[in-house]
């Protein structure tokens, strides 16, 4: 189920996602998640649209630059500097200088998953190429990666990357909830 962009709207009655959870909407006086709640606004989503992205890629900057941090003290290998942005096409991506990139809307993935694309990334670092030895690389530090990036490949297939994009929304970051219950609504 997909939504075209003039017909959606958020509401104190839908929730949104965060590391693979869902967390309730409520209007306040700014766009900001607490790590409970969604807090946006009473006002149409077009009118705040770019705020609630620009709190998307601060949260996808604390936890993934943290990640980063993590795995980069594990393992040893060193990223030149990490960004977020926009890509459309990739959940991240090594340089030849060791500048990680990653996707803002990473922080829809629940955090094993974000951190099998940080350490597959970090692993770029050592190995920048896709070779068996690569593979082991990552096998040495997550030997499970094979079933998270089979998990992140569904998501990337059923789900494009294009959330927030110029004309769809898919319904898997976005759910109508009950006022009264506050449950998921059914659909």
């Amino acid at each position: 189920l997909q939504l075209k962009k003039e017909h959606f709207s958020i509401t104190d009655q839908d929730t949104l996602t965060v590391l693979g959870k869902e967390y309730p909407v409520v209007y306040g006086n700014q766009v900001h998640f607490n790590g409970t709640i969604f807090e946006i606004p009473e006002i149409p989503f077009s009118q705040i649209k770019p705020q609630v992205i620009a709190e998307y890629k601060r949260l996808a900057k604390e936890i993934i630059t943290e990640r980063v941090h993590y795995f980069s003290e594990l393992t040893g290998w060193k990223a030149e500097s990490v960004k977020i942005g926009s890509a459309k096409t990739r959940w991240g991506s090594c340089s030849g200088t060791n500048r990680l990139n990653f996707t803002w809307k990473l922080i829809f993935a629940d955090l094993k998953t974000i951190d099998y694309v940080v350490l597959h990334e970090l692993a770029h670092t050592k190995e920048h190429n896709h070779s068996q030895r690569f593979w082991n690389l990552v096998t040495e530090h997550m030997p499970n990666y094979k079933e998270i990036r089979e998990q992140l490949l569904r998501m990337n297939l059923e789900n494009p990357i294009e959330y927030f994009n110029d004309q769809y929304m898919p319904s898997f970051h976005f759910r109508r909830i009950d006022a009264k219950t506050r449950k998921v609504k059914s659909e």
